[in-house]
């Protein structure tokens, strides 16, 4: 990290894949860019439309009477979702031999063959008219901890607080 952080990329990316890709000619320790999980929002309703507002990082989507509203938190580091109407949530992970998973609710932990760790996990909080779910997610490779589930969430008091920190990192994005 030190490497990367401080501009030599070259000796950063070297060191990354030996610390994690393997060695060449044996095959890798893990692939690249694997999902640590799935957090499925099973939709039920009518057409479905999506949208993604890139100067907020908020993803939309609306099917009938339900909608769905996500933003990865820039100020709290949750993955943040709110949700109204008829939905169900779940936790999972595509079979993969390599990876010993273990599933409780709405927690997933991970072990990959001679390698990472890794942890997801959600929580709710239900409220009047919609749900407010956060998801934490740790990966050993990155010395990773779970971030302690607050007391309370609400929807949009994370979003205010995430809205100037996502802006002032990527709120420039233009299609």
């Amino acid at each position: 990290r030190e490497a990367l952080f401080s501009g030599d990329l070259l000796t950063g990316t070297r060191l990354a894949n030996d610390y994690f890709g393997g060695t060449p000619g044996e095959g890798y320790r893990i692939d690249p860019y694997q999902p640590a999980g799935d957090l499925i929002f099973a939709v039920k309703g009518g057409d479905r439309k999506r949208t993604l507002d890139l100067s907020s990082g908020e993803v939309r989507v609306t099917a009938g009477d339900t909608e769905f509203r996500a933003f990865a938190g820039f100020a709290d580091g949750f993955i943040v979702a709110r949700i109204s109407g008829d939905v169900e949530l779940s936790l999972g992970r595509a079979e993969d031999e390599e990876c010993e998973l273990k599933t409780e609710g709405l927690r997933l932990c991970g072990v990959f063959r001679g390698g990472v760790s890794f942890e997801v996990r959600a929580k709710t909080y239900p409220a009047a008219e919609y749900t407010t779910v956060l998801v934490d997610i740790a990966v050993s490779a990155n010395g990773g901890t779970l971030l302690p589930f607050p007391a309370d969430a609400d929807y949009d008091a994370l979003f205010a607080r995430h809205l100037p920190e996502f802006r002032k990192a990527l709120g420039n994005a233009e299609i």
